[in-house]
């Protein structure tokens, strides 16, 4: 009986396992007064638990640096981060479970735009195309 209770919650889990990393209304400004630049400007977005997600956007868009608040590197202006549904926002980079891999042109640079995006997925980081 316990075995099959354990399968069925595999089955059909929870919200409460399906949650990820939740961005919500962050906002980040680099420097001050006439300086200041707004790198991100009250970005909310949901990552669910398992869930293969991909930023995509041209350069200066804001990409690394939603990850660098997101990895605990840099603080938001504004706005909240949630791991889990549990705010993340006190928690040192190295306490906190994530991981984030930044590309380099130069690794593959013999490889087009596309293979580049299907090769981590498919095979775990080796491309064998």
């Amino acid at each position: 009986m316990q075995k099959h209770a354990r399968e069925a919650a595999v089955a059909d889990p929870s919200p409460a396992t399906l949650r990820g990393v939740e961005i919500r209304a962050v906002s980040k400004v680099f420097g001050t007064g006439q300086s200041a630049f707004r790198a991100l400007n009250t970005v909310s977005l949901e990552i669910r638990g398992n869930e293969f997600f991909t930023l995509l956007g041209p350069s200066g868009c804001g990409k690394t640096t939603l990850l660098r608040l997101i990895a605990g590197f840099e603080q938001p202006t504004d706005g909240e981060i949630l791991l889990g549904g549990e705010p993340i926002g006190h928690l040192a980079p190295n306490h906190r479970p994530v991981n984030t891999v930044f590309q380099s042109y130069a690794l593959f640079s013999q490889r087009s735009l596309r293979s580049r995006g299907i090769c981590a997925p498919t095979s775990g980081g080796i491309c064998y195309a």
